[in-house]
């Protein structure tokens, strides 16, 4: 997510409400207000400040998910020239900025001088400039509402989509970019122990003890016993554990969602696409769904339980629900079902 925060100190409350809530992965902070002397960090994140501590105002805040792997590239700017993101862009990686601009190319409605060098220094560079469809700046006292908020991406070739989040205390509402990352799937080993074969395959040698030297000599035999007993008697396989919906789907859904409001909003005939959207959505359900069962059949170990789990949800057929018939055929009002069954 980026969020243009006004001041982050007396928000950190909420800020970590939506944070956690969310499940935000990497959080970019603008506007935060924060000195050196003030504390903020939010549990199981990392917190990297740029504090402007010569004026008012000012001053950003990264926070990454602690379990992410990650590193600071050492760049602690308080402020930003062209050849400091010329250095940040020319690394290989996918990369990914975020800030406050204005060009009716990127939805906004007003159009400044700066924004039209960044428009031409992006198109220079070869980048991708994306905004929010939807508003993301309130002006208090007229009520006027703008895109301000952008993002700058380079080698991010993954599909994407920007939501406006119409939550926290700011005139500049969150936007959470969703990105879809290939190889998702968590995998997990599970372990089995049959017990009563591992008793079985319990051979405890004879020992003798003499001296302090045999103490650990029968201990070492002992340990080694109960490991080849309990390696014997334990089955493994890999647990599969996917995303009920995965990403790449979730970005054509809200893909559909915009069309489907942009079509209300303006009647514009773009029911075709709408369509077309519709259909790929269920057949990359299906195509999900199958892959699913793929990798749970891949790994299913030779135990008779399992075979005899997976073998009975294929065989058992689903009964279907008849409709409720009335006298003048099908009843589909709840109100006349309920006659019906009275």
């Amino acid at each position: 997510m980026f969020w243009n925060a006004q001041g982050i100190a007396k928000k950190k409350n909420e800020a970590r409400a939506f944070i956690t809530d969310n499940e935000i992965n990497v959080a970019l902070l603008l506007e935060t207000f924060l000195k050196a002397s003030h504390t903020f960090n939010i549990t199981n994140y990392t917190t990297y400040r740029t504090d402007r501590n010569t004026k008012p105002g000012g001053g950003t805040a990264i926070l990454v998910r602690k379990e992410i792997k990650h590193h600071s590239i050492g760049r602690n700017m308080t402020k930003i020239k062209e050849a400091d993101i010329d250095a940040v862009l020319n690394f290989h990686h996918p990369t990914i900025l975020a800030g406050d601009s204005k060009h009716p190319q990127w939805n906004s409605k007003t159009l400044t001088r700066k924004e039209k060098q960044l428009k031409k220094n992006s198109d220079e560079r070869n980048l991708t400039v994306d905004a929010p469809t939807e508003d993301t700046h309130i002006h208090a006292p007229t009520g006027l509402t703008n895109v301000l908020d952008l993002v700058i991406l380079k080698n991010v070739t993954t599909p994407y989509y920007l939501e406006t989040i119409n939550d926290l205390s700011s005139d500049h509402l969150p936007v959470i970019m969703t990105v879809s990352i290939e190889n998702s799937n968590i995998q997990q080993t599970i372990r089995t122990t049959n017990w009563q074969k591992f008793e079985k395959n319990l051979k405890l040698r004879p020992t003798s003890i003499s001296t302090d030297n045999d103490i650990d000599t029968v201990v070492k035999q002992f340990k080694e016993d109960i490991t080849l007993a309990l390696d014997s008697a334990t089955t493994a396989k890999l647990k599969t554990t996917r995303e009920k919906i995965p990403n790449y789907i979730k970005i054509k859904i809200h893909q559909k969602k915009l069309l489907h409001k942009q079509y209300k909003r303006t009647l514009h005939p773009n029911a075709k696409t709408l369509r077309n959207i519709t259909n790929e959505i269920k057949k990359d359900h299906a195509e999900h769904y199958n892959d699913q069962w793929d990798a749970e059949i891949e790994n299913i170990n030779d135990d008779h339980t399992e075979l005899w789990k997976v073998t009975k949800i294929l065989k058992t057929k689903k009964e279907k629900i008849l409709p409720i018939l009335g006298t003048h055929g099908i009843i589909k009002n709840n109100s006349d079902k309920t006659e019906e069954f009275a």
